[in-house]
């Protein structure tokens, strides 16, 4: 379809009632549980958080002190060069080999994080080098950035662009491109060039891919899945409002007034003790299902409960938490527990969950070394370590 008539199309879809449909189908929507999970055991000072973004056991976090950079919950690299930042993401390399944390600065410019190493500018390697970058999405094969002057596209050789106005969110997944536009949502697929598709969406605001590479689009009274070339409502907010929406893996998280949803194998589920949720609402999704939050300058992850524990956390009470109150406790409970204290407390499962690499490394890795744990004095049985072993590599 060519872009002269893309827009034209959408419009005409949209006054005949056509490229959008609004189902009566869907179950009411499920109760969801929230688990607050820690991702920054040591609590170290991030100052106002404005974006964040992760890949793999990285979490990148931007706001008003830089960037501060984490591995598995320890702090790896921080750069307080940049204090101003509108969006981050992960996207594939500029050559379309290997992965980057990208954030843009208010100033448009895009910043690969390098861990310890800083930060350092790549908007020329992605042709952007005189326009100004508002937001980015990327995924194997497919990046999207939405500047001054429209839409850019990357296969990971070639940047495609396309002047475009009213433009809301950009999201990427399964090779494509999606962006939410005036009057719908636009699919670019980057490895075919010129190629796009037109879906009639009137008032889309966000989009976003799931894992499976489903695309789901929202306005501020309902979401959307595309299924069959139109958007078939999941969950009509009525006169409530959807804020924000964000993939995480398998699971697609919707903000609506100051609750948080999240659709699960194609059921929407809404929390039953929501957070605080502020007038500047971000979302962001995590690869393993999680939801980042930053609301009010301040930084959130939770994970989705259904009918108590995560699977994880049942594993890791029951074979984990016994060793923890014979053996580990003894350095690592909580403060004011009584108990002798490591300053690295480990008494709930988050807490172990947050540090689960380094414990795995102490505990596993290095047994027998001088530098394991636990230490001299202390002795985990050969079930106890099997069980720790067990957990920490799931």
């Amino acid at each position: 379809m060519k872009r002269s008539t893309a827009a034209g199309l959408i419009a005409l879809l949209a006054s005949m009632g056509l490229g959008c449909s609004s189902s009566d189908e869907s179950l009411p929507p499920g109760e969801l549980t929230l688990g607050p999970v820690v991702w920054n055991p040591s609590n170290i000072a991030v100052g106002q958080v404005q974006a964040v973004a992760e890949y793999d056991k990285t979490v990148a976090v931007f706001g008003a002190s830089g960037v501060s950079t984490f591995t598995s919950g320890a702090l790896v690299g921080s750069d307080a060069s940049v204090t101003s930042w509108r969006s981050a993401a992960v996207i594939p390399s500029a050559s379309g080999l290997g992965t980057w944390i990208v954030g843009i600065d208010g100033k448009g410019r895009m910043k690969r994080v390098l861990g310890h190493e800083g930060i350092e500018d790549v908007s020329d390697r992605f042709g952007l080098t005189s326009e100004a970058v508002s937001s980015l999405a990327g995924s194997t094969g497919a990046t999207g950035f939405l500047t001054e002057r429209g839409i850019a596209t990357s296969d990971g050789t070639t940047v495609t662009h396309y002047p475009s106005s009213e433009l809301h969110a950009v999201a990427a997944g399964a090779g494509r491109v999606a962006v939410a536009v005036a009057g719908g949502v636009r699919i670019f697929d980057p490895s075919a060039k010129g190629r796009e598709t037109d879906v009639a969406l009137p008032d889309a605001r966000f989009v976003a891919f799931d894992a499976a590479g489903a695309l789901f689009s929202a306005t501020p009274r309902g979401l959307y899945k595309l299924e069959g070339g139109e958007m078939r409502v999941v969950y009509d907010a009525g006169a409530r409002a959807i804020r924000a929406l964000a993939a995480a893996g398998p699971h697609v998280w919707f903000a609506v007034d100051r609750d948080l949803g999240m659709v699960r194998d194609g059921r929407v589920f809404i929390t039953s003790a929501p957070p605080s949720l502020g007038d500047d609402l971000r979302l962001a999704g995590s690869p393993d299902g999680d939801v980042w939050v930053v609301t009010g300058g301040q930084l959130f992850r939770y994970e989705a409960r259904f009918g108590g524990a995560s699977g994880d956390e049942a594993i890791w009470t029951d074979t984990v938490q016994p060793a923890y109150a014979r053996v580990c406790s003894n350095c690592h409970s909580a403060p004011g527990s009584g108990k002798a204290s490591s300053n690295v407390d480990l008494s709930t499962y988050a807490l172990w969950n947050a540090r689960r690499a380094a414990i795995r490394e102490r505990v596993i890795t290095q047994a027998g070394t001088p530098g394991a744990m636990p230490p001299s004095g202390y002795t985990l049985t050969e079930e106890e370590k099997a069980a720790i072993d067990a957990w920490t590599k799931r």
